[in-house]
């Protein structure tokens, strides 16, 4: 089944002279009014320096909530 949903991105840098590595993972995708949102990012770093990963979990999701068209007058 293909989703169109975002499940990777890799990304590659150069700070103070290190190469910098990152890749985030996107999933547990679930909806929130019309929109689908992923409830889970794993985030992992490497670097000449040595190499990190986190997970973080999305509790809620809230759209425009308290906003009024008012608001963008």
């Amino acid at each position: 089944m293909t989703t169109g949903y975002l499940v990777k991105q890799e990304n590659s840098s150069k700070q103070d002279g290190q190469d910098i590595s990152q890749v985030i993972e996107n999933s547990n995708y679930k909806k929130v009014g019309n929109i689908s949102f992923p409830f889970t990012y794993v985030l992992s770093v490497q670097s000449t320096a040595g190499s990190q990963s986190f997970t973080v979990d999305v509790k809620e999701v809230k759209l425009n909530e308290g906003v009024t068209k008012e608001d963008f007058k």
